[in-house]
Protein backbone atom coordinates (compact mmCIF):
# COMPACT_ATOMS: atom_id res chain seq x y z
CA UNK A 1 0.00 0.00 0.00
CA UNK A 2 2.96 2.29 1.02
CA UNK A 3 4.49 2.04 -2.28
CA UNK A 4 1.12 2.18 -4.13
CA UNK A 5 0.61 5.39 -2.30
CA UNK A 6 4.00 6.54 -3.43
CA UNK A 7 3.45 6.24 -7.21
CA UNK A 8 0.00 7.40 -7.11
CA UNK A 9 1.70 10.97 -5.50
CA UNK A 10 4.36 10.51 -8.04
CA UNK A 11 1.70 10.18 -10.91
CA UNK A 12 -0.01 13.47 -9.45
CA UNK A 13 2.74 14.97 -9.40
CA UNK A 14 3.59 14.33 -13.15
CA UNK A 15 0.25 15.20 -14.13
CA UNK A 16 0.67 19.00 -12.48
CA UNK A 17 3.95 19.48 -14.10
CA UNK A 18 2.86 18.21 -17.95
CA UNK A 19 -0.77 20.97 -17.33
CA UNK A 20 1.93 23.56 -15.65
CA UNK A 21 3.53 22.92 -19.15
CA UNK A 22 1.22 23.16 -21.44
CA UNK A 23 -0.02 26.22 -20.06
CA UNK A 24 3.52 27.67 -19.58
CA UNK A 25 3.80 26.84 -23.44
CA UNK A 26 0.58 28.72 -24.46
CA UNK A 27 1.68 31.67 -22.02
CA UNK A 28 4.95 31.91 -23.90
CA UNK A 29 3.67 31.69 -27.67
CA UNK A 30 1.33 34.59 -27.42
CA UNK A 31 4.41 36.52 -25.22
CA UNK A 32 6.45 35.98 -28.59
CA UNK A 33 4.33 37.26 -30.80
CA UNK A 34 3.41 40.54 -29.03
CA UNK A 35 7.16 41.04 -27.96
CA UNK A 36 8.04 41.05 -31.56
CA UNK A 37 5.23 43.32 -32.90
CA UNK A 38 6.32 45.25 -30.02
CA UNK A 39 9.89 45.41 -30.48
CA UNK A 40 9.20 46.07 -34.49
CA UNK A 41 7.74 48.81 -34.60
CA UNK A 42 10.01 50.85 -31.34
CA UNK A 43 13.11 49.36 -33.42
CA UNK A 44 11.50 51.18 -36.23
CA UNK A 45 10.96 54.33 -34.33
CA UNK A 46 14.53 53.90 -32.75
CA UNK A 47 16.26 54.26 -36.32
CA UNK A 48 14.44 57.12 -37.37
CA UNK A 49 16.15 60.33 -37.68
CA UNK A 50 14.10 62.75 -37.20
CA UNK A 51 12.73 61.60 -33.62
CA UNK A 52 13.22 64.09 -30.61
CA UNK A 53 15.90 63.15 -27.96
CA UNK A 54 12.96 62.64 -25.84
CA UNK A 55 11.34 60.49 -27.71
CA UNK A 56 14.48 58.65 -28.22
CA UNK A 57 15.20 58.53 -24.32
CA UNK A 58 11.39 57.00 -23.60
CA UNK A 59 12.21 54.50 -26.55
CA UNK A 60 15.09 53.16 -25.22
CA UNK A 61 13.37 52.50 -21.78
CA UNK A 62 10.04 50.91 -23.62
CA UNK A 63 12.80 48.23 -25.33
CA UNK A 64 14.18 47.34 -21.94
CA UNK A 65 10.44 46.94 -20.84
CA UNK A 66 10.07 44.79 -23.83
CA UNK A 67 13.60 42.78 -23.51
CA UNK A 68 12.20 42.13 -19.53
CA UNK A 69 9.40 40.41 -21.08
CA UNK A 70 11.65 38.68 -23.59
CA UNK A 71 13.57 37.30 -20.37
CA UNK A 72 10.48 36.14 -18.88
CA UNK A 73 9.27 33.83 -22.17
CA UNK A 74 12.62 32.70 -22.22
CA UNK A 75 12.30 31.28 -18.91
CA UNK A 76 8.57 30.08 -19.31
CA UNK A 77 9.80 28.43 -22.02
CA UNK A 78 12.05 26.48 -19.58
CA UNK A 79 9.39 24.88 -18.36
CA UNK A 80 8.44 23.60 -21.04
CA UNK A 81 10.94 21.31 -22.06
CA UNK A 82 11.19 17.65 -21.57
CA UNK A 83 14.01 15.38 -20.70
CA UNK A 84 15.26 13.36 -23.71
CA UNK A 85 16.35 9.61 -23.55
CA UNK A 86 20.28 8.98 -23.66
CA UNK A 87 20.60 12.99 -21.94
CA UNK A 88 20.05 12.00 -18.41
CA UNK A 89 23.70 11.84 -16.70
CA UNK A 90 25.88 14.53 -15.01
CA UNK A 91 28.73 14.23 -12.33
CA UNK A 92 27.52 17.22 -10.10
CA UNK A 93 31.40 17.81 -8.55
CA UNK A 94 32.89 18.08 -12.03
CA UNK A 95 30.07 20.51 -13.27
CA UNK A 96 30.14 22.73 -10.90
CA UNK A 97 33.78 23.70 -11.06
CA UNK A 98 32.97 24.07 -14.71
CA UNK A 99 30.28 26.55 -14.41
CA UNK A 100 32.42 28.97 -11.76
CA UNK A 101 34.08 30.38 -14.73
CA UNK A 102 30.95 32.23 -15.92
CA UNK A 103 30.71 34.27 -12.31
CA UNK A 104 34.03 35.22 -12.14
CA UNK A 105 33.78 38.79 -13.11
CA UNK A 106 30.75 38.77 -10.64
CA UNK A 107 32.88 37.51 -7.70
CA UNK A 108 35.14 39.79 -7.73
CA UNK A 109 33.14 42.95 -8.74
CA UNK A 110 31.37 42.38 -5.54
CA UNK A 111 34.55 41.25 -3.44
CA UNK A 112 32.60 37.79 -2.92
CA UNK A 113 34.87 34.56 -1.25
CA UNK A 114 34.07 31.64 -2.64
CA UNK A 115 34.53 28.60 -0.37
CA UNK A 116 34.52 25.17 -2.44
CA UNK A 117 33.67 21.95 -0.85
CA UNK A 118 33.25 19.51 -3.91
CA UNK A 119 33.95 16.11 -2.81
CA UNK A 120 33.85 13.65 -5.83
CA UNK A 121 30.17 12.34 -6.65
CA UNK A 122 28.13 9.32 -8.76
CA UNK A 123 26.57 10.17 -12.27
CA UNK A 124 23.03 10.89 -11.03
CA UNK A 125 19.75 11.19 -13.37
CA UNK A 126 19.28 14.36 -15.05
CA UNK A 127 21.08 16.26 -18.16
CA UNK A 128 23.76 18.54 -17.74
CA UNK A 129 22.25 21.69 -19.32
CA UNK A 130 19.59 21.13 -16.58
CA UNK A 131 21.88 20.71 -13.58
CA UNK A 132 24.06 24.14 -15.00
CA UNK A 133 20.41 26.71 -14.99
CA UNK A 134 19.67 25.00 -11.41
CA UNK A 135 23.05 26.25 -10.18
CA UNK A 136 23.71 29.47 -12.06
CA UNK A 137 19.61 30.18 -10.71
CA UNK A 138 20.99 29.51 -7.42
CA UNK A 139 24.34 31.36 -7.08
CA UNK A 140 22.63 33.78 -8.73
CA UNK A 141 20.20 34.52 -6.28
CA UNK A 142 22.77 34.35 -3.39
CA UNK A 143 24.91 36.71 -4.84
CA UNK A 144 21.68 39.35 -5.18
CA UNK A 145 21.32 38.29 -1.25
CA UNK A 146 25.06 39.74 -0.30
CA UNK A 147 24.42 42.89 -1.19
CA UNK A 148 25.41 45.14 1.71
CA UNK A 149 26.16 42.54 3.63
CA UNK A 150 28.90 42.56 6.21
CA UNK A 151 30.49 39.09 4.75
CA UNK A 152 30.72 38.03 1.26
CA UNK A 153 30.88 34.65 1.46
CA UNK A 154 29.57 31.65 -0.95
CA UNK A 155 30.27 28.35 -0.55
CA UNK A 156 29.04 25.66 -3.21
CA UNK A 157 29.33 22.08 -1.69
CA UNK A 158 28.56 18.14 -2.98
CA UNK A 159 28.26 15.26 -1.26
CA UNK A 160 26.82 11.93 -1.49
CA UNK A 161 23.79 10.30 -0.12
CA UNK A 162 22.06 6.64 0.21
CA UNK A 163 21.73 6.17 -3.72
CA UNK A 164 21.85 9.89 -4.31
CA UNK A 165 24.03 13.26 -4.15
CA UNK A 166 23.24 16.48 -3.71
CA UNK A 167 24.36 19.97 -4.72
CA UNK A 168 24.30 22.83 -1.58
CA UNK A 169 24.43 26.46 -2.15
CA UNK A 170 25.39 28.44 1.34
CA UNK A 171 25.43 32.48 1.57
CA UNK A 172 25.79 34.89 4.03
CA UNK A 173 22.91 36.82 2.59
CA UNK A 174 19.84 38.64 4.07
CA UNK A 175 18.15 35.48 4.92
CA UNK A 176 14.51 34.82 4.31
CA UNK A 177 11.56 34.87 6.14
CA UNK A 178 10.07 31.97 7.57
CA UNK A 179 6.31 32.58 6.11
CA UNK A 180 7.67 33.28 2.62
CA UNK A 181 9.34 29.73 2.27
CA UNK A 182 6.67 28.15 1.61
CA UNK A 183 6.08 30.47 -1.12
CA UNK A 184 9.66 30.01 -2.73
CA UNK A 185 9.03 28.19 -5.79
CA UNK A 186 5.67 29.63 -6.73
CA UNK A 187 5.84 31.22 -10.07
CA UNK A 188 5.90 34.82 -10.46
CA UNK A 189 6.84 35.12 -6.04
CA UNK A 190 9.17 37.34 -5.84
CA UNK A 191 11.29 39.56 -3.39
CA UNK A 192 13.23 41.33 -5.28
CA UNK A 193 12.65 45.27 -7.49
CA UNK A 194 9.42 46.58 -6.78
CA UNK A 195 8.47 43.72 -4.73
CA UNK A 196 11.01 44.09 -2.24
CA UNK A 197 10.65 46.44 0.58
CA UNK A 198 11.47 50.62 -0.31
CA UNK A 199 14.39 50.43 1.97
CA UNK A 200 15.88 46.89 1.43
CA UNK A 201 19.25 46.14 -1.01
CA UNK A 202 17.00 43.37 -2.99
CA UNK A 203 14.88 46.70 -4.42
CA UNK A 204 17.99 47.23 -6.31
CA UNK A 205 17.79 43.86 -8.13
CA UNK A 206 15.14 42.75 -10.73
CA UNK A 207 13.27 39.37 -9.84
CA UNK A 208 10.36 38.17 -11.87
CA UNK A 209 9.74 34.78 -9.63
CA UNK A 210 10.44 32.16 -12.26
CA UNK A 211 13.72 30.86 -11.34
CA UNK A 212 13.35 28.43 -8.05
CA UNK A 213 9.94 27.37 -10.01
CA UNK A 214 11.44 26.25 -12.57
CA UNK A 215 14.51 24.44 -10.74
CA UNK A 216 11.99 22.57 -8.60
CA UNK A 217 9.73 21.37 -11.26
CA UNK A 218 13.06 20.19 -13.32
CA UNK A 219 14.51 18.65 -10.40
CA UNK A 220 11.15 16.86 -8.91
CA UNK A 221 11.01 15.40 -13.11
CA UNK A 222 14.46 13.51 -12.21
CA UNK A 223 13.05 11.97 -8.81
CA UNK A 224 14.92 14.61 -6.94
CA UNK A 225 13.68 17.29 -4.42
CA UNK A 226 15.54 20.63 -2.92
CA UNK A 227 15.92 21.59 0.92
CA UNK A 228 15.62 25.01 1.92
CA UNK A 229 17.06 26.40 5.34
CA UNK A 230 17.66 30.39 5.70
CA UNK A 231 17.36 32.58 8.65
CA UNK A 232 17.16 35.95 8.17
CA UNK A 233 20.15 38.32 8.43
CA UNK A 234 21.97 35.22 8.66
CA UNK A 235 22.21 33.57 5.18
CA UNK A 236 20.33 30.86 3.55
CA UNK A 237 21.38 27.02 2.38
CA UNK A 238 19.68 25.03 -0.73
CA UNK A 239 20.47 21.81 -1.17
CA UNK A 240 19.18 19.40 -4.46
CA UNK A 241 19.46 16.19 -4.04
CA UNK A 242 19.15 13.56 -7.48
CA UNK A 243 19.06 10.48 -7.41
CA UNK A 244 22.54 8.23 -8.75
CA UNK A 245 22.29 6.10 -11.93
CA UNK A 246 22.12 2.38 -10.37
Amino acid sequence: MTNEKALQARLIQAQRLESLRTLAGGIAHQFNNINAIIKGYLDAIMYSADISPTTRLYGGEALKGVQRLVDITERLQGLTVGLKVGEESCRLSELARSVLPLFEKRFEERGVSVVLELRDTPLVRIHCSRVVYILTCLIGNSLDSLLDRPAHTLTIRTGIGPKSAYLEVIDAGCGIPREDIPRLFTPFFTTKGEWAASNSPQARVKGVGLGLSICRSTVSESGGRIEVESEPGVGSAFRVWFPTLE
